[in-house]
Protein backbone atom coordinates (compact mmCIF):
# COMPACT_ATOMS: atom_id res chain seq x y z
CA UNK A 1 0.00 0.00 0.00
CA UNK A 2 1.05 3.69 -0.54
CA UNK A 3 1.60 5.87 1.33
CA UNK A 4 1.02 9.84 1.59
CA UNK A 5 2.57 11.79 3.93
CA UNK A 6 0.92 14.98 4.81
CA UNK A 7 2.51 18.20 7.07
CA UNK A 8 0.13 20.45 8.21
CA UNK A 9 1.11 23.30 10.04
CA UNK A 10 -0.97 25.18 12.49
CA UNK A 11 -1.65 26.64 15.80
CA UNK A 12 -3.94 25.20 18.59
CA UNK A 13 -5.36 28.53 19.10
CA UNK A 14 -6.30 28.99 15.68
CA UNK A 15 -10.05 28.42 14.89
CA UNK A 16 -9.57 27.80 10.92
CA UNK A 17 -6.91 25.42 11.63
CA UNK A 18 -9.79 23.19 13.36
CA UNK A 19 -11.49 23.67 10.44
CA UNK A 20 -8.88 22.60 8.49
CA UNK A 21 -7.94 19.42 9.99
CA UNK A 22 -11.43 18.48 10.34
CA UNK A 23 -11.99 18.67 6.29
CA UNK A 24 -8.38 16.90 5.83
CA UNK A 25 -9.70 13.92 7.88
CA UNK A 26 -13.18 14.11 6.31
CA UNK A 27 -10.87 13.98 2.77
CA UNK A 28 -8.41 11.33 4.12
CA UNK A 29 -11.79 9.09 4.96
CA UNK A 30 -13.08 9.55 1.31
CA UNK A 31 -10.32 8.48 -0.71
CA UNK A 32 -11.45 6.06 -2.79
CA UNK A 33 -8.12 3.89 -3.05
CA UNK A 34 -5.83 2.00 -1.07
CA UNK A 35 -3.86 4.34 0.65
CA UNK A 36 -2.15 5.16 4.45
CA UNK A 37 -1.69 8.49 5.29
CA UNK A 38 1.54 9.72 7.56
CA UNK A 39 -0.04 13.04 8.77
CA UNK A 40 2.67 14.86 10.62
CA UNK A 41 1.98 18.45 12.82
CA UNK A 42 4.34 21.36 12.65
CA UNK A 43 4.26 24.06 15.22
CA UNK A 44 2.98 27.69 14.14
CA UNK A 45 3.04 30.65 16.78
CA UNK A 46 -0.05 32.84 15.56
CA UNK A 47 0.40 35.49 18.67
CA UNK A 48 3.85 34.70 20.15
CA UNK A 49 3.59 37.94 22.59
CA UNK A 50 0.68 36.13 23.88
CA UNK A 51 1.45 36.24 28.05
CA UNK A 52 1.40 32.82 30.05
CA UNK A 53 -1.71 33.68 31.54
CA UNK A 54 -3.54 34.55 28.19
CA UNK A 55 -5.65 37.61 26.87
CA UNK A 56 -9.05 37.77 26.28
CA UNK A 57 -9.59 36.65 22.40
CA UNK A 58 -11.96 39.63 21.50
CA UNK A 59 -10.12 42.59 22.50
CA UNK A 60 -6.93 40.81 20.97
CA UNK A 61 -8.67 40.58 17.55
CA UNK A 62 -10.62 44.31 17.88
CA UNK A 63 -6.79 45.55 17.91
CA UNK A 64 -5.78 43.11 15.08
CA UNK A 65 -8.09 44.16 13.02
CA UNK A 66 -10.34 46.86 13.86
CA UNK A 67 -13.26 45.19 12.69
CA UNK A 68 -16.73 43.88 14.34
CA UNK A 69 -15.11 41.15 16.18
CA UNK A 70 -19.23 39.20 16.10
CA UNK A 71 -19.49 39.22 12.54
CA UNK A 72 -15.93 37.49 11.77
CA UNK A 73 -16.58 35.11 14.43
CA UNK A 74 -20.02 34.57 13.06
CA UNK A 75 -18.40 34.24 9.63
CA UNK A 76 -15.98 31.33 11.03
CA UNK A 77 -18.91 29.32 12.81
CA UNK A 78 -20.65 29.38 9.83
CA UNK A 79 -17.80 27.58 7.76
CA UNK A 80 -17.25 24.91 10.23
CA UNK A 81 -21.28 24.18 10.14
CA UNK A 82 -20.74 23.81 6.30
CA UNK A 83 -18.36 21.26 6.99
CA UNK A 84 -20.17 19.28 9.73
CA UNK A 85 -18.23 20.83 12.39
CA UNK A 86 -19.70 22.43 15.67
CA UNK A 87 -18.12 25.49 16.21
CA UNK A 88 -19.26 27.94 19.11
CA UNK A 89 -16.36 30.35 19.43
CA UNK A 90 -18.00 32.35 22.50
CA UNK A 91 -17.30 29.17 24.74
CA UNK A 92 -13.22 30.31 24.75
CA UNK A 93 -12.69 34.13 26.28
CA UNK A 94 -9.40 33.60 26.14
CA UNK A 95 -6.37 32.93 23.85
CA UNK A 96 -3.11 31.17 25.13
CA UNK A 97 0.34 30.89 24.40
CA UNK A 98 0.81 27.46 22.78
CA UNK A 99 3.99 26.66 22.84
CA UNK A 100 3.49 23.81 25.59
CA UNK A 101 1.45 23.00 23.16
CA UNK A 102 3.38 22.23 20.02
CA UNK A 103 6.11 20.36 22.71
CA UNK A 104 3.12 18.12 23.82
CA UNK A 105 2.34 17.31 19.87
CA UNK A 106 6.33 16.82 19.15
CA UNK A 107 6.33 14.27 22.19
CA UNK A 108 3.41 12.64 20.62
CA UNK A 109 4.92 12.19 17.41
CA UNK A 110 7.51 9.62 19.50
CA UNK A 111 4.40 7.80 20.55
CA UNK A 112 2.72 7.82 16.99
CA UNK A 113 0.04 10.05 18.81
CA UNK A 114 -0.20 13.40 17.04
CA UNK A 115 -3.52 13.00 14.93
CA UNK A 116 -5.41 12.04 18.13
CA UNK A 117 -3.39 14.71 20.59
CA UNK A 118 -3.63 17.55 17.94
CA UNK A 119 -7.42 16.48 17.42
CA UNK A 120 -7.81 16.78 21.70
CA UNK A 121 -6.12 20.15 21.72
CA UNK A 122 -8.31 21.73 19.10
CA UNK A 123 -11.35 20.54 21.45
CA UNK A 124 -9.78 21.05 24.48
CA UNK A 125 -9.36 25.18 23.23
CA UNK A 126 -12.38 25.53 21.45
CA UNK A 127 -14.95 22.81 22.95
CA UNK A 128 -14.42 22.79 26.84
CA UNK A 129 -12.52 26.06 27.05
CA UNK A 130 -9.81 24.83 28.90
CA UNK A 131 -6.10 26.39 29.28
CA UNK A 132 -4.12 24.71 26.77
CA UNK A 133 -0.88 26.47 28.36
CA UNK A 134 -1.83 25.03 31.65
CA UNK A 135 1.00 21.48 32.25
CA UNK A 136 -2.16 19.28 33.75
CA UNK A 137 -4.21 19.88 31.13
CA UNK A 138 -1.78 19.16 28.72
CA UNK A 139 -0.66 16.19 30.46
CA UNK A 140 -4.63 14.58 30.69
CA UNK A 141 -4.49 15.31 26.85
CA UNK A 142 -1.13 13.47 26.63
CA UNK A 143 -2.00 10.46 29.07
CA UNK A 144 -5.14 9.79 27.46
CA UNK A 145 -3.57 9.71 24.06
CA UNK A 146 -0.57 6.81 25.97
CA UNK A 147 1.80 9.06 26.57
CA UNK A 148 4.12 8.84 30.17
CA UNK A 149 2.98 11.64 32.26
CA UNK A 150 6.51 11.70 34.28
CA UNK A 151 8.16 11.89 31.09
CA UNK A 152 5.79 14.38 29.19
CA UNK A 153 5.92 16.17 32.12
CA UNK A 154 9.54 16.64 32.24
CA UNK A 155 9.06 17.56 28.54
CA UNK A 156 6.57 20.17 29.04
CA UNK A 157 8.48 22.16 31.84
CA UNK A 158 12.39 22.19 30.32
CA UNK A 159 13.12 25.17 29.39
CA UNK A 160 15.47 23.75 26.14
CA UNK A 161 12.38 21.43 24.79
CA UNK A 162 10.44 24.81 24.94
CA UNK A 163 13.02 26.95 22.98
CA UNK A 164 13.07 24.10 20.59
CA UNK A 165 9.34 24.00 19.71
CA UNK A 166 9.86 28.05 19.41
CA UNK A 167 12.61 27.34 17.16
CA UNK A 168 10.98 24.86 14.98
CA UNK A 169 8.03 27.40 15.16
CA UNK A 170 9.87 30.38 14.24
CA UNK A 171 12.25 28.46 11.25
CA UNK A 172 8.36 27.73 9.70
CA UNK A 173 7.95 31.45 9.66
CA UNK A 174 10.94 32.31 7.93
CA UNK A 175 10.49 30.11 5.71
CA UNK A 176 7.78 32.10 4.03
CA UNK A 177 4.81 30.69 5.53
CA UNK A 178 2.27 33.47 6.44
CA UNK A 179 -0.61 32.02 7.47
CA UNK A 180 -2.57 28.58 8.69
CA UNK A 181 -3.26 25.96 8.38
CA UNK A 182 -0.59 25.36 5.81
CA UNK A 183 -0.74 21.75 4.24
CA UNK A 184 2.04 20.52 2.54
CA UNK A 185 1.27 17.22 0.13
CA UNK A 186 4.02 14.42 -0.30
CA UNK A 187 6.91 16.93 0.59
CA UNK A 188 5.85 18.97 -2.65
CA UNK A 189 2.08 20.17 -2.90
CA UNK A 190 1.94 22.81 -1.11
CA UNK A 191 -1.61 23.87 0.23
CA UNK A 192 -2.60 27.24 2.06
CA UNK A 193 -6.21 28.00 4.13
CA UNK A 194 -8.40 25.66 5.29
CA UNK A 195 -9.48 24.13 1.48
CA UNK A 196 -12.27 22.31 0.51
CA UNK A 197 -12.78 19.07 0.76
CA UNK A 198 -12.51 18.21 -2.96
CA UNK A 199 -10.24 20.76 -3.25
CA UNK A 200 -7.91 18.07 -0.63
CA UNK A 201 -8.85 15.28 -2.12
CA UNK A 202 -7.81 16.44 -6.10
CA UNK A 203 -4.55 17.56 -4.55
CA UNK A 204 -3.46 13.77 -3.67
CA UNK A 205 -1.67 12.18 -5.96
CA UNK A 206 -2.59 8.92 -8.05
CA UNK A 207 -0.67 5.74 -7.78
CA UNK A 208 1.58 6.58 -10.74
CA UNK A 209 2.67 10.05 -10.03
CA UNK A 210 6.28 10.37 -8.35
CA UNK A 211 5.37 12.13 -5.47
CA UNK A 212 4.43 9.31 -3.23
CA UNK A 213 6.69 8.11 -0.62
CA UNK A 214 8.48 4.87 -0.71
Amino acid sequence: METLTLDFISDVVCPWCYIGLHRLETAMRLVDRPLRFSLRFHPYLLDPSVSEAGVNGAARLRKKYGVNTKSMLAQVEEAARDSNLSLDLSRQKKIYPTVRAHTLLRAAAKANAQHEVARALFETHFVEAGNINDVGTLLRVGVKAGLDGDRLRTELTNPAALAQTLSEANHLAESGISGVPFLLVAGRKAISGAQSVPALMQAMPDFDDPPFDE
